[in-house]
């Protein structure tokens, strides 16, 4: 049994539920949020090295970072494979999934938390972006709506966590005019929203019940 150790409000997690479904795997949510104080659960903090969600728990061992826990997971689960099977394939899935946590996401997150001065900055580095994912991205997609094709592969999987925070967030960001721009990047991200897989995955999170004990650990550890 896989065991995702996350919070309700933690929608990175959702990348490694979906591949879980994908992979169509046994697994389990454990709430870590400490009732009490508000943060996690101190069992959590001294089980995993950061403290943050997610972590992956499975066979006593842990893993930790989405991206981290999905290669895992490929590596670990039977299934449907989510990467490309060729090794020019894999490397370039891999960085397009760097691409997106270390330049878009970064970008996205400073033009909603920055100052005036960073978030200008940072609608002007999240277009730069978009131009690239543009203009080059789907050089290495599989045919299809999708990055991996008909069914989402861990690229799809990673960049729905970009495409669902601009699309939750677009009131805050005028994210609406730089994806009407970006015909491939919109129809992208409309099909990512709307995979059920993901929307699954979404949904399961939303409705985690926290775990019976949330002051132990549970089983496993």
């Amino acid at each position: 049994m896989f065991e995702v150790l996350t919070t309700v409000s933690c929608r990175w997690s959702v990348r490694n539920i979906a591949a879980l479904i994908e992979k169509r795997a046994e697994f389990r949510l454990v709430d870590v949020a400490d009732g009490e104080g508000g943060g996690k659960a101190p069992w959590y903090t001294s089980l995993t090295p950061f403290g943050k969600t997610p972590a992956l728990r499975h066979d006593g061992r842990i893993v930790v970072e989405s991206l981290m826990i999905n290669e895992y997971l490929e590596e670990l689960v039977p299934g449907r494979a989510l990467l490309p099977q060729d090794p020019l394939g894999r490397a370039w899935a891999r960085t397009w999934n760097a691409y997106c946590d270390e330049e878009l996401l970064r970008h996205v997150r400073l033009a909603i938390v920055g100052t005036p001065e960073q978030r200008q900055q940072a609608l002007e580095d999240l277009d730069s972006c978009l131009a690239t994912l543009e203009a080059h991205v789907f050089r290495h997609a599989a045919p299809g709506v999708l990055w991996g094709g008909s069914e989402p592969s861990l690229t799809d999987i990673c960049y729905w966590s970009a495409f669902d925070v601009l699309e939750r967030m677009k009131t805050l960001l005028p994210v609406a005019d730089l994806l009407e721009a970006r015909p491939r990047l919109r129809q992208w991200g409309q099909h990512l929203l709307a995979c059920p897989g993901l929307v699954e995955a979404a949904q399961c999170l939303q409705t985690m019940r926290p775990d019976p004990q949330p002051s132990h650990p549970p089983p496993g550890r």
